[in-house]
Order: structure tokens, then sequence, then C-alpha cells
């Protein structure tokens, strides 16, 4: 099994991500499932709008290949 999932984030003025949703399905709810685990424990520099740390949305895609 492998496939290719693409995750979109929510980051908040900390750099953590608050949020992520499947935006494009590997078509394994297993491997959608991992990629949003993942995404969820990342932490980012935080996004400058203004001069001020803001609220930032990034798109993330994650590869699983399986290797024998």
């Amino acid at each position: 099994m492998g496939g290719r999932v693409l995750v979109l984030m929510t980051i908040d003025e900390r750099g953590l991500v608050v949020d992520a949703k499947v935006k494009e399905s590997s078509g394994h709810r297993e491997l959608d499932e991992a990629a949003l685990s993942a995404a969820m424990r990342w932490k980012f520099k935080p996004g400058i709008k203004g001069g001020l740390k803001a609220i930032t949305t990034a798109v993330q895609p994650f590869t699983f290949r399986v290797e024998s």
C-alpha cells in the first residue's frame, strides 16, 4: 500500500497546527489518518502579516511508499 495525501493545515500565531484536514485523499483511510496525525504534531515559525504574528494556512503533501 502506498499513496499521497495532501493536508491543509491551519497554523496559529504561536506556530502550532490547530487544525488539519485532508485536501486530497490517498484513497486509503489509514494513510490519510497517519498524515493528519503527523501534521498535528508539527510546529512552524509563525506567519507575519503587517508586522504581527498571524494565523496562516499551509498545504503539505505526505507521500507513503512501501518498500520490500
